[in-house]
């Protein structure tokens, strides 16, 4: 497995951030501002960015989960 590629209180900093663009993303999809598959589009792409940086996920090679 990959290690981090930030530091400890950077990746907390990330989450968080993730998670706030989560709450918004549901938010606009129940406005009908996006649409459910564009929210789970969007959600995914981010997940798997933090992923990468937590070094559970690489481009190209199957999935790691901790």
């Amino acid at each position: 497995m990959s290690q981090i590629k930030i530091k400890r209180d950077a990746l907390d900093e990330t989450e968080r951030a993730l998670e706030q663009y989560r709450e918004l993303l549901a938010q606009l999809e129940a406005e009908g501002t996006i649409k459910p598959n564009t929210n789970e589009t969007y959600c995914r792409y981010a997940d798997m960015f933090v992923r990468w940086i937590k070094g559970e996920f690489e481009p190209g090679a199957r999935n790691k989960i901790s």
